[in-house]
């Protein structure tokens, strides 16, 4: 969750409030992990088609291969975030294999709903989003198997094609402020570098402001009602095959590793 802005009479005003606390923010939101929920949609504009439902090549009774969608680069969120190309690449280089698959951002052992197979990021159809546009645009993509022991509801949920809902548990590592106001050089100069590649680009000429996520520690997946960032569906899980097959290796490595530790 996020700090809620206070409420201004004019644009003025509230970019006067952001310039003058900004250092105040951005160490306020690099220092906490944040949740990307919200049961509020940050675009009224663009309609939305059907997302796909999930199928499964690789399913049984009790467990079901879902290649989900945590996050997509390029669109304003309900928090005015915008999440930019690689900003996760550092992240995943690092740490990927310790991600898990949760539900609802609930950092508890019963909270996770499957086994992660793999975590990477493609460019992804808009329409496969879920968007009634052409296009396409990076996404945070999450391979894992879904347990029905872990969690039967959500089992079921995904098993029925209706967990079309993810979002993202992160810590900020870079972020810029954009304003629309030529009279603020430096802010300026951020919305004109990013604005054109902004795919619901309504919510900001409103908004007259947003924060340019440069980089992210990622630190869970979670299957939620609401999302702040809309994009976030199951896809066909036809497609659902590892993009690194050592990815479960480096897991098991890991854990390994933990073990003798104790044990020395």
């Amino acid at each position: 969750m996020r700090d809620k802005l206070p409420e201004f009479a004019t644009k003025k005003e509230l970019f006067k409030y952001l310039i003058e606390n900004k250092s105040k923010l951005i160490d306020q939101r690099k220092s906490k992990i944040i949740t990307l929920d919200s049961p509020f949609s940050s675009s009224s504009l663009i309609k939305m088609a059907e997302p796909k439902s999930a199928g499964s090549n690789l399913s049984s009774s009790d467990s079901l291969r879902v290649k989900i969608v945590g996050n997509t680069s390029n669109w304003v969120d309900s928090h005015y975030d915008v999440i930019l190309p690689n900003s996760v690449k550092r992240s995943l280089n690092n740490r990927k294999h310790l991600i898990p698959h949760l539900k609802d951002h609930d950092y508890k052992i019963d909270s996770e709903i499957g086994d992660v197979v793999d975590i990477y990021t493609e460019n992804v159809s808009l329409r496969d989003l879920g968007l009634d546009i052409d296009g396409s645009t990076e996404s945070l993509i999450m391979l894992s198997d879904v347990k029905k022991e872990y969690d039967e509801r959500a089992f079921k949920k995904y098993k029925a094609g209706k967990a079309n809902q993810h979002s993202i548990g992160l810590q900020y590592v870079k972020l810029e402020l954009a304003i629309n106001d030529p009279d603020e050089e430096k802010e300026y100069a951020a919305w004109q570098k990013y604005y054109d590649q902004i795919i619901n680009k309504e919510v900001v000429d409103d908004s007259g402001f947003f924060w340019a996520i440069l980089e992210y520690k990622l630190i869970e997946i979670s299957l939620v009602l609401f999302g702040a960032n809309e994009l976030t569906p199951t896809l066909d899980s036809a497609k659902a095959t590892p993009k690194n097959d050592t990815f479960n290796d480096t897991r098991k490595l890991e854990a390994l590793n933990e073990l003798l530790n104790v044990l020395n």
